[in-house]
């Protein structure tokens, strides 16, 4: 069973951190310029979250196995970040991480979600 919360005061950055790394360690190599990841740390994404919606999916041993940054715009919610486990992806995290974006996007009123990505990928 998979907990979907919001980041807060007790979130483990560094360990937010190790997720997005190994979440996107496929992209090594493969994008150009390389990810904004590279310039982040624990810092960085503890002052992410303070500007953008933080949603982070646990499992029921309280292992972190994903997580979505959402930053809202104009008309959408832009996904800025989403990242699944690699040893859990196929298993509906990146889905239920949406499905919840969608909803707080809709109560928002915000109309749609927005995510870009890099055509190398």
């Amino acid at each position: 069973m998979i907990e979907i919360g919001s980041a807060d005061a007790a979130t483990d950055w560094a360990e937010v951190l190790d997720l997005l790394h190994r979440a996107f360690a496929v992209m090594e190599g493969r994008i150009d310029p390389p990810s904004s990841l590279h310039s982040m740390d624990e810092m960085t994404l503890a002052e992410k979250a303070t500007r953008e919606m933080c949603l982070l999916a646990e499992d029921e041993d309280g292992t972190l196995v994903g997580c979505l940054f959402g930053a809202p715009e104009e008309d959408s919610l832009l996904i800025s970040k989403l990242a699944v486990d690699p040893d859990r992806q196929g298993e509906g995290i990146a889905r239920a991480l949406m499905n919840l974006a969608e909803a707080e996007a809709k109560a928002a009123g915000l109309p749609a979600l927005k995510l870009q990505t890099r055509i190398e990928l």
